[in-house]
């Protein structure tokens, strides 16, 4: 397959239905040794779109509160604010006003 329609499986993203194309089954990750490192039948993975798809009109709280609201499970008792902590973005700047690098900082903290 190509990476486009890999990653879009790994990710679970439904245009694969859309496209006619079908996926089932488990993926797993093996390391040289055809160990298992990961796997499960459902992946939690979350990306960053490459033009970073934040919401301008939003804070840096509310655009991380935006990925903590849209989680299947609950995996982490983490605030926005811890988020933005550890990213190093500033809670107090319209997301507009970033900088590129507090940009792509916000747009990881979200996914995560």
């Amino acid at each position: 397959v190509g990476k486009s329609v890999l990653l879009q499986s790994l990710a679970g993203l439904p245009s694969l239905k859309d496209s006619g194309i079908a996926a089932s089954g488990s993926w797993s990750f093996v390391d040289a040794d055809g160990q298992a490192i990961a796997s499960r039948s459902r992946p939690s993975i979350g990306f960053v779109f490459q033009s970073l798809a934040l919401f301008d009109d939003l804070s840096p709280v509310d655009n991380v509160r935006i990925g903590i609201d849209h989680q299947s499970t609950r995996r982490d008792a983490r605030i926005p604010q811890d988020w933005l902590d550890e990213f190093q973005v500033p809670a107090g700047v319209r997301t507009a006003h970033l900088s590129g690098g507090q940009r792509q900082r916000l747009a990881i903290a979200r996914s995560l």
